[in-house]
């Protein structure tokens, strides 16, 4: 079994650079790096328990980036999946029910 890297560093200093980022050609690469980062420690730490403080932390980055990724980037607002929950940019990020659609179907 492969052991798990107790100090990780590689997506919290991705994450932190892309907070701070205004040059949004830059900030996109800052954010893919986030992404890529994490997907990689997730794989490590499913192999173990006690890492839930990284995991609540990695999941708040998680959060930053799709902030980022709409207020910033200007990506469309998105639904949460199986959830009547959307994304409001406008509201810098709060989340609100999203509006039925008259004839839609419920996934």
């Amino acid at each position: 079994m492969t052991a798990i890297d107790p100090n990780p560093i590689a997506w919290w200093d991705a994450h932190q650079k892309a907070l701070v980022e205004r040059d949004q050609a830059k900030l996109l690469k800052h954010v893919y790096d986030t992404e890529e980062a994490l997907f990689f420690r997730w794989q490590e730490l499913r192999l173990g328990h006690g890492h839930e403080e990284e995991l609540r932390k990695m999941a708040l980055a998680c959060e930053d980036l799709l902030r980022i990724k709409i207020d910033e980037l200007g990506w469309p607002p998105v639904r949460l999946q199986n959830s009547d929950m959307l994304w409001d940019a406008a509201n810098k990020g709060v989340l609100k029910v999203a509006p039925k659609i008259e004839g839609a179907r419920a996934s």
